[in-house]
């Protein structure tokens, strides 16, 4: 398991890279949805060993098509925030290309400011997500199915600091929520299974 984990990241790594060379559309396209295929191989890598079955699947659906929509209502008040930046983005943007302008340290502030936000309401919606998740887990699941969840991750690869050993279930389940049950690629796995 650490393997594929380590084989995604280093894929994701090389990919993060490829930005910068000019890529033909339809291989850029291509080798995303390769890179989904993968990282979809790696997920059900964690869900399969949980060996729900459909109705438990179908349980949980709802509570992350919820979830989807306060993800999708956060990164709308991103933009809006965004917004009303824009107009000084791109001000800040032109003076810098045709006058040499550096962008002002207020504006960077700013942004910095406004970007600790939108990392603090991300992390607040991912949070409650996997509380309201974990509730449903717990009454759709089996201890067998939750302690396997609960093991399934190396939770120092998400936080260092982390000690497992002086972890809950709960909160080892939350990272594998966090991680697995809520990314969005899980979800049409998900359904795939549940049918």
């Amino acid at each position: 398991m650490k393997r594929v984990l380590l084989a995604v990241l280093l894929i994701v790594s090389i990919v993060a890279a490829a930005p910068a060379q000019t890529v033909p559309d339809a291989t850029a396209k291509r080798s995303d949805a390769i890179l989904s295929r993968a990282r979809q191989l790696d997920l059900l890598n964690h869900i399969l060993p949980l060996v729900m079955t459909k109705d438990q699947i179908k349980q949980l659906l709802p509570a992350i098509e919820k979830c989807r929509a306060k993800v999708k209502q956060v990164i709308q008040r991103e933009a809006d925030n965004l917004k009303l930046v824009e107009i000084e983005i791109d001000r800040a943007y032109e003076d810098g290309v045709k006058k040499g302008a550096v962008p002002s340290k207020e504006l960077l502030n700013k942004l910095n400011r406004l970007f600790i936000g939108f990392a603090i309401l991300r992390d607040a919606a991912a949070s409650e997500n996997a509380d309201d998740v974990l509730a449903v887990m717990k009454s759709a699941l089996n201890e067998g199915q939750l302690k396997t969840a609960s093991k399934s991750l190396d939770i120092k690869v998400y936080n260092p600091k982390a000690e497992p050993d002086k972890m809950s279930d709960d909160e080892k389940i939350k990272y594998f929520i966090r991680d697995v049950i809520l990314d969005p690629l899980a979800y049409d796995l998900l359904v795939a299974l549940s049918k």
